[in-house]
């Protein structure tokens, strides 16, 4: 069996699930979720930004794969990670010998960039990370589309018919993602830029990038919330443009991989729905920073973005 643990938001466990499907794939081998970071309530997030919830989302897709249960987790997962005075000890032991009494089966992301031995990870492992690069699941990409569209029908075909209503009006339609929510609560109202993975994207950046497509193009955006929403119908113009209501993340993610062409944000929610459009000919623009200096984490973009994808 594979277990992989889940984390973050929906690109973020669309990721885990791609990388862990394609080994189990591999090995013939049945695929299990850890879910344990997921309460009624979504994952636990810092105090501060406690208001923006991440759900698990994953299951409102085709996955194949179930729960993993407590008992199946610690055959293959570390287990001093409890705030017992045994497990303080193991870990104060691996700061000075991080293998000390690890269990093998158990694999942590050691870097933000592709490794190439994963695709050959045996059987039997948990896996721990972001995983964030196609590398991880191109040879299975067939696969994983067709598993990661939505279980209700009803989401698709309402999508499909607000795009094609889109398109009679002007066409191509191309989707223009502005990741804000949490990551412009964090820069914009607290001030702090060391919380989150990065700021939202510039103006700059979005102007440089709907000037690459035609001016009678039909641009959907889409945002976190509506509150979301409102900063950019404030500040996001176009001869023809029209704005999600951020109603439903699940409708807002299936309409933009229904679109012609993508301007994703800095962001692995768009990321995916631009990958999930496999059409001929789409183009997908993207921004070459993700992190600031002052983020908590640096993203490294090389493994992450595909090459026939632009970056602005």
């Amino acid at each position: 069996m594979i277990i992989a643990q889940l984390t973050g938001g929906l690109g973020n466990q669309f990721f885990q699930y791609g990388m862990a499907r394609r080994l189990a794939e591999k090995h013939n081998a049945e695929l299990l979720l850890d879910t344990s970071n997921y309460g009624s309530n979504g994952e636990l997030r810092p105090q501060n930004l406690a208001a923006f919830n991440r759900p698990l989302g994953l299951f409102r897709f085709r996955v194949k794969a179930r729960v993993a249960l407590p008992n199946e987790i610690s055959q293959l997962r570390d287990d001093y990670f409890r705030a017992t005075p045994r497990d303080r000890v193991v870990r104060q032991f691996r700061r000075l010998w991080p293998g000390f009494l690890w269990n093998k089966s158990h694999i942590k992301e050691q870097q933000f960039r592709f490794q190439s031995a994963a695709l050959a990870w045996p059987d039997n492992v948990y896996l721990q990370g972001f995983w964030q690069s196609p590398k991880y699941f191109e040879d299975s990409a067939p696969l994983i589309r067709q598993e990661l569209q939505p279980t209700d029908s009803s989401i698709v075909a309402s999508a499909n018919d607000a795009i094609q209503k889109l398109k009679t009006r002007s066409s191509p339609v191309v989707s223009l993602h502005v990741r804000r929510g949490d990551i412009a609560h964090a820069h914009e109202t607290l001030g702090k830029m060391n919380i989150t993975h990065g700021a939202p994207v510039t103006m700059e950046y979005i102007s440089r990038a709907m000037a690459e497509f035609k001016p009678d193009t039909c641009f959907f955006v889409f945002s976190d919330s509506p509150k979301d929403i409102a900063w950019c119908r404030q500040n996001i113009t176009a001869k023809n443009i029209e704005f999600s209501k951020a109603e439903s993340d699940i409708w807002d993610f299936t309409a933009m991989t229904l679109c012609d062409h993508h301007i994703i944000a800095n962001s692995t929610f768009s990321w995916w729905a631009a990958w999930l459009d496999a059409k001929p000919g789409r183009r997908v623009i993207a921004p070459k920073v993700w992190s600031p200096p002052e983020a908590s984490f640096r993203m490294i973009i090389d493994d992450l973005l595909p090459a026939d994808w632009q970056v602005l």
